[in-house]
């Protein structure tokens, strides 16, 4: 097995375990969700890349599908399906999410010093910054002997990218593609 091959199966994997791992909310907030919505990820790992794409379907009264899939170096398709409701909240209560930072944030966890996961290591950290051109909040925390950063478009609250670095690897997650209304992607 090439070391690219192992690398993505290692981010699928991370992934996977990951998905639904993310900060508990009270907030009744309603998530932008609609028939149809596409996100495309690249997550990259120490400079290699693996494109994520995620779509949304209706999946009853106040429930949706998102569809998260990716190819790895053979072409096989990889794929998982979360159900969330309305508010962007799995099964458990927790905010969908990829490794373990919520895709989404509702309104009141975009306020610097809200926590992002429930142990409190990750929490927003500005309430503005220009990130490749788009007005972002940045949540941070989480990397131990390194940096990590999460970037959060500050109108739609949705995860544009990230940069985590530590003891000499690096790891960045960037939307390329959406449909999205009002949200851009980065350049």
């Amino acid at each position: 097995m090439t070391l690219r091959i192992r690398k993505t199966l290692l981010i699928w994997l991370a992934l996977l375990a990951c998905v639904s791992l993310a900060g508990c909310s009270s907030s009744s907030e309603e998530a932008p969700l609609v028939e149809g919505l596409e996100f495309q990820y690249e997550w990259g790992f120490d400079g290699d890349a693996v494109l994520f794409n995620i779509s949304v379907q209706e999946d009853g009264d106040e429930h949706f599908l998102l569809d998260i899939k990716t190819e790895d170096d053979e072409g096989e398709a990889r794929g998982k399906a979360i159900r969330v409701d309305r508010f962007f909240k799995t099964r458990d209560g927790t905010l969908a999410a990829l490794v373990e930072i919520p895709l989404w944030l509702p309104p009141s966890m975009r306020e610097p010093g809200s926590e992002i996961v429930p142990d409190g290591s990750i929490s927003m950290r500005t309430k503005g910054r220009t990130w490749y051109g788009l007005d972002v909040l940045v949540a941070g925390g989480g990397a131990m002997l390194g940096t990590a950063e999460w970037y959060y478009e500050k109108e739609t609250g949705f995860l544009v990218g990230s940069h985590v670095e530590t003891m000499g690897s690096s790891m960045s997650i960037k939307l390329v593609s959406t449909n999205v209304p009002g949200l851009q992607v980065a350049n």
